[in-house]
């Protein structure tokens, strides 16, 4: 789950769901989702989780919105000497660190930490550093299944691939053209279809690269059609991710804005060269701000508040949301985030909305285990935070600062000076840290 300010990223989201004569059997949450110990929540609700009979996709044929709150301050505090250490994080220290503020962090698939500081991204592998020129002001798109990084320019006007050893940049003359910045938030992923293309979504369109040129789809091609309202309100489409499942089918997903709140028109999937959903029960209509897919290649989407599950060949299973409020006085408003632990538990974002407006800027994080949501805390500002997750622990970086979360155990780290930090996980367990405005790196080991 994350959110930009330092950056703000391409967006992808694909969603979808069957037809209704497509029936699925019924399934089990509880017997699907990985087991973890049962500790007591600040506040848990035990809900029954709805079955529903949609079985996976058919093979048949088939005014500007709100703007999208900024992920990270413009001004940051600038302390000229770091810390030794942050609660159990230690200063990194390696030879050969670029200069300049630590903007942003990425973890590979591969175990290479890529880091975006002043002086453009530079990678980092087994302690050694490689800066990559004239990378500044680039947005770090994501990485595919064939193991290549993705970089759009500061402008949209062009995205480059690094394969490990060299750069390759595509501009109009391989089909890319300047990509709608900004754009919403998502956890900037690039989603690999069973052909081995790679997908992505600016605001505007979904693109997709056949391994020599982009190919382009309006919002209309995909399946979205804008509602009366929306004409009659100048109310334009606003993607916000992009999946693909466990069969290679590659999901998109739609929020637009209609006065005080999210309405949104839902997910479609392209399967078999055709998009479908427009007539799903599920995900033909809603607000859906993020997508993920579990190792099994389940589909997790938040639609409006509620948590949505599908596998393939199976169909659908709700999570609805817990009746109860912990904060007393706001409403449920929508799902803006989707994080998947490290037992493909879902931690879940929901932005409250007030008695008119959902544009609150407060939001309430949640533990998913099988039907029983865990409330964690509560989490104002621009964003819903940052998590990462090792060893059996979580870190949460919110505008109001670092947590470390433990089963029903919240921790605040230091105070207001860690606002806005910036959290990731590497693929050997490590957490990585950065603070607004410092040159340096933190490491937990674990």
């Amino acid at each position: 789950m994350r959110t930009s300010g330092w950056l703000t990223l391409i967006v992808f989201l694909l969603a979808g769901c069957g037809p209704l004569t497509d029936l699925a059997p019924t399934v089990s949450p509880t017997a699907s989702l990985p087991s973890l110990p049962t500790d007591t929540p600040f506040l848990a609700a035990t809900l029954t989780p709805t079955v529903h009979a949609t079985l996976r996709p058919t093979r048949a044929a088939t005014s500007t919105p709100r703007p999208t709150p900024t992920r990270r301050p413009t001004a940051t505090p600038d302390p000229s000497t770091p810390p030794e250490t942050v609660g159990p994080f230690l200063l990194f220290s390696s030879t050969g660190q670029p200069a300049g503020k630590v903007l942003d962090l990425r973890a590979a698939p591969d175990g290479v930490m890529w880091v975006n500081t002043q002086a453009g991204w530079a990678s980092l592998y087994k302690n050694k550093w490689t800066l990559h020129a004239g990378t500044q002001n680039s947005v770090l798109a994501g990485f595919d299944e064939l193991g290549r990084v993705w970089l759009v320019s500061e402008k949209g006007e062009a995205i480059s691939a690094w394969d490990g050893a060299r750069w390759t940049k595509y501009g109009p003359e391989a089909g890319w053209s300047p990509a709608a910045l900004p754009v919403p938030p998502s956890n900037e992923r690039i989603a690999t279809d069973k052909r081995r293309w790679v997908w992505l979504t600016t605001r505007k369109d979904v693109r997709a690269f056949d391994g020599q040129r982009w190919i382009r789809y309006s919002p209309d091609q995909v399946g979205f059609s804008r509602t009366a309202t929306m004409i009659e309100e100048e109310i334009e489409y606003w993607l916000t991710d992009v999946a693909a499942d466990s069969e290679g089918d590659v999901w998109v997903a739609e929020c637009s804005w209609l006065g005080p709140g999210p309405e949104g028109l839902g997910a479609r999937w392209l399967a078999d060269d055709r998009w479908q959903g427009q007539d799903s029960r599920i995900v033909a209509s809603g607000c859906i701000y993020d997508i993920e897919v579990d190792r099994a290649g389940r589909i997790w989407a938040g639609v409006n508040g509620d948590l949505w599950r599908y596998t393939p060949g199976q169909g659908w299973i709700k999570f609805p949301h817990p009746p109860v409020d912990p904060a007393g006085q706001l409403r449920w408003g929508y799902i803006t985030d989707i994080t998947l632990d490290e037992a493909a538990n879902p931690w879940v974002a929901l932005q409250r909305c007030g008695g008119a407006s959902c544009d609150t800027g407060q939001y309430a994080l949640f533990h998913v285990v099988g039907d029983r949501w865990t409330y964690i805390l509560e989490m104002q500002g621009d964003r819903a935070g940052d998590l990462a997750f090792a060893w059996g622990e979580a870190w949460l970086c919110a505008d109001s600062g670092l947590y470390r979360i433990k089963g029903e155990t919240v921790q605040k780290i230091g105070g207001e000076e860690l606002a806005f930090c910036r959290v990731e996980a590497d693929a050997a367990g490590r957490v990585w840290l950065a603070l607004p405005g410092q040159t340096a790196l933190w490491l937990y080991p674990g």
